[in-house]
C-alpha cells in the first residue's frame, strides 16, 4: 500500500500508471506479506461489520466502508470520506491505497506504528461496489462462519433466512430444494438459486 498525495481524487490516483513495474512488485510484495496474519486472525474476522456505503471519487460510484475493530461505524464513516474525497488524514489514522487488491480501495488504521493498516489496533477498510446499499441491506450484508466473514447478497428471502442458509449449506455442502454451487466446496463462498429466490457470498479479505 501507498500514501495518497494530497489533493489528488481516487479516480485520478487509481488512473496514475505507477512509475516502473519493479516499484508495483515490490508494493505488492510488501502488502502481501502483511495481509496473511490479519486474516487469519479469527477474533478480527468476527468483530468486522459493514458500515453502509459512501459516494467515493474512485473508479467506483460508492464504496462500502467495513469497521474491522475497535472502531464505530459513525468514526469509520468519517475518516473513509475524508481520506476518499481529498487524501487527508484524519488525527491519529494513516490511510494508504490498495495496489492490485481491486474491489478493495482502500485501508485505514490507528494506534500502531507499522505494518499493515488492517492489522492496528483500531481499523477499517473500503470496499468499491457499483450500487448503493439500502439502509436495510447495510445492517445485514455480511455472514460469518469458520473464523472468516463474508459479504452477503440475497432476493427473495429475509436477512436472517439467508444467513441460515449460507451457514447450513457450509456444514452440509447443499440445500434441498436449491440448486448450490461453489468452485471452493463452499468453504470461500458459493451461490444458492430456487427459483426467483437466491443468496450468494464471498470473503471480505
Amino acid at each position: 500500500m501507498t500514501p495518497r498525495p494530497r489533493g489528488l481524487t481516487m479516480h485520478q490516483m487509481t488512473s496514475r500508471r505507477l512509475t516502473s513495474w519493479i516499484s508495483l512488485l515490490a508494493t505488492t510484495a510488501v502488502s502481501g506479506a502483511f495481509a496473511a496474519p490479519a486474516a487469519a486472525d479469527p477474533d478480527a474476522a468476527a468483530a468486522r461489520r459493514s458500515c453502509g456505503t459512501i459516494s467515493s471519487t474512485s473508479v467506483y460510484p460508492y464504496a462500502r466502508v467495513v469497521a474491522i475493530r475497535r472502531v464505530s461505524c459513525r468514526t469509520a464513516r468519517r475518516v473513509a470520506k475524508r481520506y476518499d474525497r481529498s487524501g487527508a488524514q484524519s488525527r491519529g489514522w494513516r490511510c494508504s491505497l490498495a495496489h492490485g487488491d481491486r474491489p478493495r480501495l482502500f485501508s485505514c488504521g490507528s494506534g500502531a506504528g507499522r505494518g499493515d493498516l488492517r492489522g492496528f489496533r483500531r481499523a477499517l477498510e473500503a470496499i468499491g461496489i457499483r450500487r448503493r446499499s439500502s439502509a436495510a441491506a447495510a445492517r445485514c450484508d455480511t455472514v460469518a462462519y469458520g473464523g472468516r466473514t463474508f459479504i452477503l447478497s440475497y432476493r427473495g428471502l429475509s436477512c436472517a433466512s439467508a444467513r441460515r442458509k449460507v451457514r447450513y449449506v457450509h456444514r452440509h455442502r447443499g440445500l434441498r430444494g436449491w440448486r448450490c454451487s461453489s468452485g471452493s466446496g463452499f468453504r470461500t463462498g458459493g451461490f444458492c438459486r430456487r427459483g426467483r429466490r437466491h443468496f450468494a457470498w464471498h470473503p471480505v479479505d
